[in-house]
């Protein structure tokens, strides 16, 4: 549920951002609910500036929004947590940074305005207050190569400031990186915030990494330079390298090196080289030279890197160029693939499916083909039939059954002229010779009474079953029980 902050009316619907009454930015409603709740909520700061809600929480404390009397102007408030207000070192720190970032006055830095400490002990911070959102947030849409590398450009031209004035920031990433889009601007406008942790590098005085920390390394893992993983001396060189990692992040949309142990990912950026931008997102308009200045820029050794932020940010303006070239010639400048290659992998698996499918109905037709000729193949061919005058008589048949199955009449019969071909003798012996060529008068044979033709066929019956020999007679078998002997 969302509510409005001026005029307290409650929204349900999360499609919604500004109040339809006053125009005013909805926040949510039990975010509010604690801010009500706050202590600090309403309170004079400095003498001159009235908190309101919280627009932000921090490692080393929590951003108000804020209106400073007289001029009626709004800023932001950042107080420093109370609990560590007792410790003297954490106090010189806190006004070490405010000291840092008054020091910068580039438009793409933000702004401090004041700083000191409340009669109760309170430390805070006075900056300008930011409209628009964290490149966190940024990033959760596509972003374009080309703002991708003009928003790099302006994170570049706020830290030659610093890095000119001795000043390491030591912690770049997407949330301490704010996208404005202010009126009259048709591009984003970048500020770089938290200058925190920054240190005033002395050119006669060393920084000791675990100054600026309360027991652990100070950095985000994801944009951590490998010298700052190793715990070495820092310089403007590391802070290029986080860059370099945010703009592969947003060319790519993932960064460098990711694994959810921290430690693995710091020993990745110590040994380890990314894979180029361009084979990340082959169809993303990142020609070589972009692709080849992100890779200097996470260079293993600071000397193979860019030396100062303005040689960085001259490369990438000569990679525009390329950049437009790329996109004229049909690459996407957004991450998403386009519709046209989208359509083409549709296509293509439809064609894979189809012919896959129909692959296989062939394979079970053909199966099926192979099956029925080899079953046919071992299927025994049936002997054409004999005409009933050329019957073969086995050899082994004795003569006298030879010249028995000739065809002759019975002896009630009457006697018919009927060609008989080829006959042999009474004691003539029988060869089985083919009689495939032996030219029978159907006619004649069919003209023959029934009484003749069924005397011819039970001749031939009694000559094979004299021919076949005798199958012995089984062994009789003795009955096993007494039932079985009565059956």
């Amino acid at each position: 549920m969302l509510i409005c902050p001026k005029c307290r009316t409650t929204f349900s619907s999360a499609m919604l951002s500004t109040c339809y009454r006053d125009g005013e930015r909805l926040v949510d409603y039990e975010r509010f609910v604690a801010d009500e709740q706050d202590p600090l909520r309403n309170k004079l700061i400095g003498g001159k500036y009235r908190l309101a809600e919280r627009v932000g929480q921090g490692g080393m404390g929590t951003i108000y929004r804020a209106t400073q009397s007289g001029l009626n102007r709004p800023v932001a408030v950042k107080i420093l947590k109370r609990e560590l207000n007792l410790d003297p070192d954490t106090v010189a720190r806190f006004h070490r940074e405010a000291n840092a970032m008054s020091m910068l006055t580039h438009p793409n830095t933000v702004r401090v305005y004041d700083f000191g400490q409340t009669e109760d002990g309170l430390l805070y911070l006075v900056m300008e207050l930011l409209g628009g959102e964290l490149l966190t947030h940024r990033m959760e849409r596509p972003i374009d190569v080309i703002e991708a590398v003009h928003m790099t450009q302006q994170i570049l031209h706020s830290l030659g400031e610093a890095h000119r004035k001795a000043i390491v920031h030591r912690d770049l990433k997407p949330d301490n990186v704010f996208v404005q889009r202010p009126e009259g601007h048709g591009e984003p406008v970048i500020k770089v915030l938290d200058f925190g942790i920054a240190k005033v590098v002395a050119p006669d005085r060393r920084v000791d990494q675990f100054e600026t920390q309360a027991g652990t390394v100070f950095g985000t893992p994801r944009y951590m330079s490998p010298e700052q993983a190793q715990g070495n001396t820092l310089d403007g060189r590391s802070d290029l390298y986080s860059v370099g990692a945010l703009l592969y992040q947003m060319l790519t949309e993932r960064a460098p090196f990711t694994d959810e142990d921290a430690v693995v990912v710091m020993a990745k950026h110590i040994r380890e080289l990314p894979e180029p931008p361009n084979r990340v997102r082959p169809t993303r308009a990142i020609p070589n030279s972009l692709n080849d200045v992100v890779m200097r820029a996470l260079a293993k050794d600071p000397a193979a890197r860019f030396q100062e932020a303005g040689e960085f940010a001259r490369a990438l303006e000569d990679c525009v160029p390329d950049v437009v070239r790329a996109l004229e010639a049909g690459l996407s400048g957004a991450t998403k693939p386009v519709r046209s290659q989208r359509w083409s992998y549709l296509v293509l698996a439809a064609v894979l499916f189809g012919a896959g499918y129909f692959g296989v109905r062939a394979y079970a037709k053909l199966r099926t083909a192979n099956d029925g000729l080899r079953t046919t193949q071992l299927e025994p061919a049936a002997a054409p039939p004999l005409h009933p005058a050329t019957e073969r008589v086995p050899a082994s048949a004795p003569a006298d059954a030879a010249a028995h199955a000739v065809a002759a009449p019975a002896a009630n019969a009457p006697v018919v002229n009927a060609p008989v071909a080829n006959v042999p003798a009474a004691n003539a012996p029988v060869v089985n010779a083919p009689v495939a060529n032996v030219a029978v008068d159907r006619g004649s044979a069919r003209s023959e009474p029934r009484s003749a033709r069924r005397s011819k066929r039970a001749a031939r019956a009694a000559a094979r079953s004299s021919a076949a020999p005798a199958k012995p007679d089984a062994p009789k078998r003795e009955p096993r029980d007494a039932y079985e002997r009565f059956e």
